[in-house]
């Protein structure tokens, strides 16, 4: 467990029960030791990696490694804090540069052909909260007792949900629920992150995780388990528990961040 000012996160990784290489990878402020005195606040992340065992795990590593660079390198020498918005446009500019970096590498490895891996990032900066995503990991906020989905899941059953094609209620058993339509690093180049930007309000939670958690359990059982568990190493232990319980077919990843 870390603690910041304000907050408080726990984290924890699965392989799940059906798979042998776990090829998540998570971010938090506490995993590289740096102060964030001079730096915009508490950076999360959580990347599922793509293309085998040994491919999505690299994948989903460099994303993260990264990801970590960029905030380091670039906006922690800031000499004024930058405002929310120059943030996110940087945040999201980091994208694309992380995708080229990821495809170079699959081209030049061929144990790492057709890598990839998805891409979620949290940044609370202040009482800013910043959001920058691409594939189908997710990022919940809890605010009061409403459990509201921050990202928009980057596949083909979500585009035809937006189309009128399919129901919500079907996406979870439809057959092209996996079929992602963006990642960072495949050969098909980023075209564009989701993005948002908000104001927290004090006792919101949020939870980030790859889809090896909510395709195991329902937001009504996350929404409970974020509810009643009283912080977030609890949180993360039964959420975890209730996946691995259902079946855990996937690897699963769950950072809570408590404020």
């Amino acid at each position: 467990m870390a603690v910041s000012i304000g907050m408080t996160w726990h984290a924890k990784s699965d392989a799940g029960q059906k798979r042998p290489v776990n090829e998540d990878n998570f971010l938090l402020p506490d995993s590289t030791g740096i102060s964030y005195g001079s730096c915009p606040g508490a950076l999360f992340a959580v990347a599922d990696g793509l293309g085998g065992h040994a491919g999505g795990k690299i994948a989903s590593r460099m994303a993260c490694d990264l990801l970590m660079d960029f905030y380091r390198s670039k906006l922690c020498r800031e000499e004024k804090p930058l405002p929310a918005e120059s943030l996110l446009e940087a945040l999201e500019k980091s994208f694309y540069d992380i995708d080229t970096k990821i495809r170079n590498q699959s081209r030049t490895n061929k144990a790492c052909e057709n890598m990839g891996t998805t891409l979620s990032v949290l940044l609370i900066a202040g009482r800013q909260v910043l959001v920058a995503h691409v594939g189908d990991s997710r990022i919940y906020r809890l605010r009061g007792k409403e459990l509201v989905q921050l990202t928009v899941d980057h596949n083909f059953v979500q585009e035809m949900i937006a189309e009128g094609e399919v129901l919500p209620s079907e996406a979870a058993h439809h057959p092209l629920r996996n079929m992602l339509t963006r990642t960072v690093g495949t050969e098909e180049p980023l075209h564009g992150a989701f993005t948002c930007l908000g104001i927290i309000e004090p006792g919101d939670c949020f939870l980030l995780c790859s889809d090896g958690l909510y395709s195991m359990i329902s937001d009504t059982e996350i929404l409970d388990a974020l509810i009643t568990c009283h912080g977030p190493a609890r949180s993360v232990d039964r959420l975890l528990a209730l996946a691995l319980s259902n079946g855990g077919q996937d690897n699963i990843t769950v950072i809570v961040v408590q404020v």
